[in-house]
């Protein structure tokens, strides 16, 4: 293990995959692929993906096929995931592979494909709130319609009627059709499922700020930081409404307040309040705050 991190580090993506693929090191492989991937070498990154699947292919499957989907790469992400599908009956795995390929072939116009994995999800035992909400999508974005498309979220709610998710994605899709003032109403009835998910009280606020009123979404972002004082998401949410409201003194209070709470360093916070400060002709501390952003991403100052 140790060799192959030495060759990793010196630049060997090749000698450090071969190494770990001859100790059956599934870890070291998998982050070597991140890595790779993040930083542009993609050959290495789809060998490391590759050796990770020799290893073991259930567990890499997933991971393979989402490598390969993102770099035009559908069709061999489409086999991976059927070959996958023959080596276990775990209905877990079974879920998520079904998933994936459901928006893989969605992504590539293959409708009735992606229909047939999304209605095979919704046969998985526990799985049938979660086809019909892919289901729904799916109608949305071939066309079919906002009425059929509810009509597949009404079956999500019907299978999951405890759970906030059918209620928040039932909102999210009246949301993209501009039916804002129907959106609320299930907005409402996810944060009610799940008061202490922060996303849905976020996701109620910016459906006010889509539907043009300002004021309310500041009210529901206020309202929102009551409860989840420490979520840094919902500041910056509250910093961009006030950058839209012309009110950049406020905006920089609440995405400093932003950056204070956040559980790790963000660069683009910094980089927004850059922004703020120079639209305030503070050159002095946007400057401090680039540099901030850039020491952060790694190419500051030495």
């Amino acid at each position: 293990r140790d060799l192959g991190h030495l060759a990793w580090a010196g630049g060997d993506g090749a000698t450090a995959l071969t190494y770990w693929r001859r100790i059956g090191d599934y870890n070291s492989v998998a982050q070597l692929a991140a890595q790779a991937e993040a930083a542009g070498d993609l050959e290495t990154a789809y060998q490391a993906q590759r050796t990770a699947y020799a290893i073991d292919p259930i567990r890499a499957a997933g991971g393979l096929a989402t490598f390969l989907a993102r770099h035009d790469s559908a069709d061999e992400a489409i086999r991976v995931l059927l070959d996958a599908r023959t080596l276990t009956d775990n209905d877990t795995f079974q879920a998520v592979w079904l998933g994936q390929l459901g928006r893989i072939y969605a992504d590539n116009a293959q409708w009735t494909a992606a229909e047939l994995a999304y209605r095979e999800l919704a046969q998985v035992p526990g799985r049938a709130a979660a086809g019909a909400i892919d289901q729904a999508w799916l109608l949305y974005r071939r066309g079919d319609g906002v009425d059929a498309a509810l009509m597949r979220m009404g079956e999500a709610v019907q299978a999951a009627p405890k759970d906030a998710r059918p209620y928040y994605e039932t909102a999210r899709l009246l949301a993209q059709a501009q039916r804002y003032n129907d959106a609320d109403v299930w907005y409402r009835a996810a944060m009610q499922h799940d008061p202490d998910n922060p996303r849905y009280a976020l996701a109620f606020a910016q459906n006010a700020r889509s539907a043009g009123e300002l004021t309310q979404a500041e009210a529901r972002l206020q309202t929102a930081l009551t409860n989840h004082g420490k979520d840094a998401v919902l500041w910056a949410e509250l910093a961009e409404l006030y950058r839209q409201l012309a009110q950049p003194e406020a905006a920089v209070g609440a995405l400093t307040q932003a950056i204070a709470v956040s559980s790790e360093p963000n660069a683009g916070y910094h980089r927004r309040l850059a922004a703020l400060y120079t639209e305030l002709g503070d050159a002095t501390a946007a400057q401090a705050e680039e540099e901030i952003a850039l020491a952060i991403e790694g190419r500051g100052r030495p």
